[in-house]
């Protein structure tokens, strides 16, 4: 019986719940977490996507590098691996080679296809020293 209280007082004081057990769930915890989900979605919504990946407007670089600090934060790949996979995806639809393959189920074409590598969009070729 006391391992079985144990064991969600184990996986609490992992992560976050350590400190939600110590210190409480403030207002400025949830505010800050609200502004922090806010600047990711706005990262990859108006700057990977529509600003990267289809050019559709031109940027400050000083905004352009909020976006580019913001959607890294979002932990969705560099804005130029997202990018070439989306434009990829655009180009080959519900294809084998597109990255977000919707064939391949509802999870993998939301979240899967971050965990997963995947050939790259572009060619790369070395540099040789003179």
């Amino acid at each position: 019986m006391r391992q079985l209280i144990q064991q969600p007082r184990q996986l609490l004081n992992r992560g976050g719940g350590l400190y939600v057990l110590k210190h409480g769930v403030t207002f400025g915890i949830v505010g800050l977490t609200a502004i922090w989900t806010f600047l990711t979605i706005l990262s990859l919504s108006a700057g990977y996507h529509r600003l990267f990946s289809h050019k559709t407007y031109e940027a400050h670089p000083i905004f352009r590098g909020l976006l580019l600090a913001f959607g890294a934060a979002a932990f969705q790949n560099s804005a130029i691996t997202w990018a070439a996979d989306h434009r990829r995806h655009h180009k080959q639809v519900d294809t084998d080679d597109d990255p977000y393959n919707a064939r391949r189920g509802f999870w993998y074409s939301h979240i899967g296809w971050v965990l997963r590598q995947t050939e790259p969009a572009h060619e790369v070729y070395p540099l040789l020293d003179q």
